[in-house]
């Protein structure tokens, strides 16, 4: 998460200071220590979200949509969420 915070805005201390946060979320703390499908679903679209934050070219978006795709096996409720914020990245870039 820091990565993709410091990719878009270039700021190292509002990037450490969201992957600090990220892990305060109660999903992602106390859960993950269950080792459930929802921590890999929560990963593989964070991958696929990262890949369209750092290569919007044609490869990240084919990275991103494999990703986006295996999120969908994991947990169907992802598929919804995680799309639509791709879409919106990359139409936010033009």
């Amino acid at each position: 998460m820091g990565y993709s915070i410091n990719t878009l805005t270039r700021d190292r201390m509002a990037s450490v200071a969201g992957g600090l946060t990220f892990l305060a979320v109660p999903f992602v703390l106390p859960w993950s220590s269950l080792d459930r499908v929802d921590m890999l679903g929560l990963a593989l679209s964070w991958g696929g979200l990262y890949a369209i934050v750092r290569r919007p070219d044609r490869g990240g978006v084919i990275l991103a949509a494999l990703f986006l795709v295996a999120v969908v096996y994991t947990r169907q409720t992802y598929a919804l969420a995680a799309p639509l914020a791709a879409l919106a990245s990359l139409l936010a870039r033009g």
